[in-house]
């Protein structure tokens, strides 16, 4: 009796299962380019301590976002606390 193993492949940055064409990178693999390339920004920034704070930390776009996660940012209150200047064509927000 013949059984085919088949090994599950997760992404290197958010942990999902990465489909038949994974993306590779050295001996990493990623379910989409974005994936990759938010952990190539960490990595040339020297940034993947970040990955020390759960196996798989990243967040992924495929999951479907909370519905009114932002609204807030709408608040006129809210817009002035964010905003460094504004002017008719600017506006300037400092993340940090």
């Amino acid at each position: 009796m013949s059984q085919t193993v088949t090994e599950e492949i997760l992404c290197a940055h958010c942990g999902l299962e990465c489909p038949k064409s994974e993306i590779w990178q050295g001996d990493l693999t990623f379910c989409c380019e974005g994936c990759k390339t938010v952990y190539n920004i960490l990595n040339t920034n020297d940034l993947c301590a970040y990955y020390q704070i759960d196996d798989r930390p990243g967040n992924t776009m495929k999951k479907p976002i909370q519905s009114g996660r932002f609204d807030y940012l709408d608040d006129k209150t809210i817009i002035n606390k964010l905003l460094d200047f504004t002017d008719d064509q600017v506006k300037k927000v400092t993340f940090f």
